[in-house]
């Protein structure tokens, strides 16, 4: 399908001057994951109106796929459009890890600029963020993928909090960031054990409904 061919060729030429272009303006450090140079309000908006209008893009993607595949279904339900399902889905994710990716670089820069010895902890707080909001998007959505991308990003943050943060972070740095990550990581624990008979019921009907 033509459209599906133009947004797909509109995505890669936008993901190519945001990487190329874009990040080579703001002075990108890929190692140190962070803009240099003095924290401008400017820039910082500039940024955002960049990488929000990518993730705009990619959500209007996966809600287009998404629609072309359930009218396929629809008409055609032994068949369908699995491409459109697969290709909705790759959208989606990665919407997702654009706006990680964005926050990360934000949040290091802002960081970076103002307070640079909780920068290491503030990414980690960050991180718990996210992975919070994947596992309860996973089970209010019932999406298994979401959940475990949740669980798996509480286990890179607490393992990037045990191996790098504790020797760059301050003492009083130290507190603030194991107190807020201990805090997260209670709140996505109570979330899973909370909504843990939800999520397995809908699994079991999900494997009772293709057994032949």
């Amino acid at each position: 399908m033509w459209r599906r061919a133009l947004l797909v060729a509109l995505l890669a030429a936008v993901f190519v001057k945001l990487a190329v272009v874009d990040l080579a303006a703001w002075s990108f450090v890929p190692e140190r994951m962070l803009c240099a140079g003095p924290y401008s309000a400017t820039a910082a908006l500039m940024r955002l109106l960049d990488f929000g209008a990518v993730a705009a893009l990619l959500a209007y993607a996966f809600v287009f796929l998404r629609g072309l595949g359930r009218a396929a279904a629809d008409q055609a339900p032994d068949g369908g459009r699995a491409e459109d399902a697969r290709l909705a889905a790759v959208m989606g994710y990665a919407g997702l890890l654009l706006v990680f990716v964005y926050a990360t670089l934000e949040m290091n820069t802002f960081l970076n600029a103002y307070v640079p010895g909780l920068r290491a902890g503030g990414v980690s707080v960050l991180w718990s963020l996210f992975a919070l909001g994947f596992v309860l998007a996973g089970i209010l959505r019932a999406v298994r993928a979401l959940r475990f991308l949740g669980l798996g990003l509480f286990a890179v943050t607490a393992g990037k909090v045990f191996l790098a943060d504790l020797a760059h972070l301050a003492p009083v740095y130290r507190i603030v960031a194991f107190i807020a990550l201990g805090v997260l990581l209670l709140a996505g624990s109570f979330v899973y054990l909370r909504f843990r008979v939800r999520f397995q019921t809908e699994e079991t009907e999900t494997e009772e409904g293709v057994k032949p």
